[in-house]
């Protein structure tokens, strides 16, 4: 079996308290909110050279080609948010992915490839 896989660091943000956020602000305010959310994360991700893999309500996965490229767009990411009084929760990771078109189809192991 051939497979098509690359080292990637892959990253996921969430924001904290999404739900509350819009009990104490309101629906508009929140979609305000999230839309400025959604554009620094774009802009930091072109920035950082990281390519969007999938958009939820209040995260995104996304993808880079080197962890420091994506620790810096993280922590960049988190910096300025939290100047609009949003947190947001990051998860890294580095590794084998198999990309198929613009989705991770699977995250290979040594063991299922020997």
């Amino acid at each position: 079996m051939r497979w098509n896989v690359e080292d990637l660091t892959r990253g996921r943000t969430d924001i904290v308290g999404s739900t509350r956020l819009v009990a104490e602000r309101g629906d508009r305010a929140c979609v305000s909110l999230v839309q400025s959310h959604d554009e620094i994360v774009r802009e930091h991700l072109k920035a950082y050279r990281g390519r969007e893999i999938d958009h939820t309500d209040d995260g995104f996965l996304a993808i880079f080609h080197g962890p420091t490229r994506a620790v810096t767009c993280a922590a960049r990411v988190v910096d300025a948010l939290r100047e609009l009084g949003v947190t947001i929760r990051v998860g890294l990771h580095t590794g084998e992915i198999e990309l198929v078109g613009n989705a991770i189809a699977a995250w290979p192991s040594m063991s299922a490839r020997a």
